[in-house]
């Protein structure tokens, strides 16, 4: 295995546990091309920056 392949799959396996950790909500916001970050406020509250919106709160909370 070459270190292209290593650096590839451990870059898709630290994606895979960290939208396991994070749950399907924030996984499905990570999902959406336009997403270009995602926040959580110290109350729970799950805060989304897209490219088309900007800045907006999602109404979930974590």
């Amino acid at each position: 295995m070459t270190v292209s392949q290593n650096n590839s799959e451990g870059r898709a396996r630290s994606s895979r546990m960290l939208r396991t950790a994070l749950g399907a909500e924030i996984a499905r916001l990570l999902d959406d091309p336009v997403v270009v970050e995602v926040m959580l406020n110290p109350d729970g509250r799950i805060w989304v920056d897209r490219l088309t919106e900007g800045l907006a709160e999602t109404g979930k909370v974590l």
